[in-house]
């Protein structure tokens, strides 16, 4: 699995009003969204990026867990679903003192029929230009760059609608 280093750390990507996050840029993607942010990415062997197994990755991410004092784990890409990844990507969920958040092109139902399980968050849906709007993130709520992306919580539930989440009572106890 090809990954950008250093990981990097945000408080925008993380689908709660409070915490702050390790993100994790994965390479390779097929999903091939017009106007898509992150296009580089979609290369597997992007030259910026750097081949590692899962042993080596979980190195890096509990240093960099360590290093931003968080627990909390945004994997984003490419698409960290992409079938040359979606293996590692189930490997490195099983590790469950990390709270992962995955953004995918796929579906809800491409995630649950290959068995992605143990993550907190899970955000599905390409990018979509014809719902685009502007993203916004504050205590109270988020607004997805895109109204047709969805936010699942770990029981594959839906939290988000019209691409916004609500940051209220139900949502923060995930």
């Amino acid at each position: 699995m090809n990954v950008i280093l250093p990981f990097s750390m945000s408080f925008l990507d993380y689908f709660d009003n409070c915490s702050h996050a390790t993100v994790v840029y994965i390479m390779g993607c097929n999903n091939n969204c017009l106007k898509c942010q992150n296009k580089e990415f979609q290369d597997a062997n992007y030259n910026s990026s750097v081949k590692v197994n899962t042993n080596e990755f979980k190195k890096y991410l509990k240093y960099f867990c360590d290093k931003y004092r968080t627990n909390k784990v945004v994997l984003l890409g490419g698409d960290p679903l992409f079938s040359k990844n979606i293996e590692d990507v189930k490997d490195i969920l099983l590790d469950t003192k990390y709270d992962f958040t995955i953004y995918t092109g796929y579906d809800i139902e491409y995630v649950i029929k290959n068995n992605v399980k143990n993550f907190k968050f899970i955000k599905c849906g390409k990018y979509e230009e014809n719902y685009k709007q502007d993203s916004v993130k504050n205590d109270d709520f988020m607004i997805l760059a895109s109204k047709n992306q969805k936010v699942y919580d770990k029981n594959c539930k839906l939290i988000s609608y019209n691409g916004m989440i609500n940051f209220n009572k139900e949502t923060w106890n995930v």
